[in-house]
């Protein structure tokens, strides 16, 4: 209602178990427990798989045209009437 500035019975476009317009979240406040708990779970998952990823990713090496080549970027060419220090 303060946004928008009609009323509405849900939220659109929402997942199908978080149409309630009454919770209200502001920020990191009000956020539901039952979520936080759900989201720091996915986390914790998501950063053990990529781990073990990079842990069984690293340990094969080959020398291939995938490979990025890393060149350093040429120096700045000095302004005129500066000097360095």
């Amino acid at each position: 209602m303060q946004v928008h500035k009609e009323n509405m019975d849900k939220v659109p476009n929402a997942l199908p178990n978080r149409t309630d317009i009454e919770i209200e979240i502001y920020g990191m406040e009000g956020i539901p427990e039952k979520d936080l708990k759900e989201h720091a779970a996915k986390l914790a998952s998501d950063s053990a798989n990529k781990k073990k990823a990079e842990q069984d990713g690293g340990a094969s090496t080959s020398a291939g045209p995938s490979q990025a080549v890393v060149t350093s970027a040429p120096a700045a060419a000095p302004i005129p009437g500066m000097q360095g220090e």
